[in-house]
Formats: structure tokens, sequence, C-alpha cells
């Protein structure tokens, strides 16, 4: 997948070994500092509540998303994880939801997201609170 022009940056605070960092329901890929290798276990939960902007108005949702909106085959507003990869290429979108733990393919950055159309993000409102455990 490629919308590597909406990618933005985003510096999680370490703490005990877990990464904690604020999720803008309004951006696209946020990319953070947490390198990660192939055949490495991640850990994500999240926590929060934010509001999509569709044609039915205000929409208010949590990690889960909105079983009543789908898009890519998942709820939308979904947690969504991916890896950049060194070469600027983004590995196949993981679902995260308020929970999930999953293994990484390949060496990267790990991104996250809300599942919806980047070109219908920007009027969103709110953030999620993500806490990431790497090397399990």
């Amino acid at each position: 997948t490629s919308d590597l022009a909406a990618l933005s940056d985003v510096v999680p605070k370490e703490i005990d070994g877990l990464y904690q960092m604020d999720l803008n329901s309004a951006k696209s890929w946020q990319v953070s500092n947490i390198v990660v290798q192939a055949g490495e276990s991640v850990s994500v939960s999240a926590t929060g509540r934010f509001q999509i902007i569709d044609d039915r108005g205000p929409v208010p949702s949590e990690a889960q998303g909105i079983t009543a909106s789908y898009y890519n085959r998942h709820p939308l507003g979904m947690l969504m994880a991916t890896v950049v990869g060194d070469d600027g290429t983004l590995a196949a979108p993981v679902a995260i939801g308020k929970s999930e733990a999953f293994k990484i393919d390949t060496k990267g950055r790990l991104a996250f997201r809300i599942n919806e159309c980047p070109a219908r993000m920007d009027d969103n409102i709110g953030e999620l609170q993500l806490v990431i455990k790497t090397g399990q």
C-alpha cells in the first residue's frame, strides 16, 4: 500500500519499557521512532474517543471502530498498524482495535492511523492514547 505523502512523524514517550503516544484521528499514517525487526512481537492497546465526520455528521468512535460502516474490509475508525520499511514502503496493515499482539514481518518503524480514507480524515476530532510494547 502507498499513501506515503500523508506520513507524519510522532515521537512516543518511553516509560519502563513501554512506549506511549497520542494518535491524532485527523492524520493518516503517523510514524513512530520505534524500530522493529522481522520476527519481533509487538502488542498495542488503545484508549480514548474521537469523532469521525462523515455524511451523517459527527459519529463517535473508539479504537475498535464503527461496525455500521466499513473501509478496506475493516470497521471505519478501527486502529490500524503498519511498518514503514527502510525504503519507505508500507507493510500490509494490521487491524488492532482496542488491543492486539502481532509478529512483525519486516524491519522498519511502527506507524499507526485510524481506518478511514485519508482524503476524509482531516475533519476528524480527537485522539487515541496508545501503549506499545516490543520485543516479547
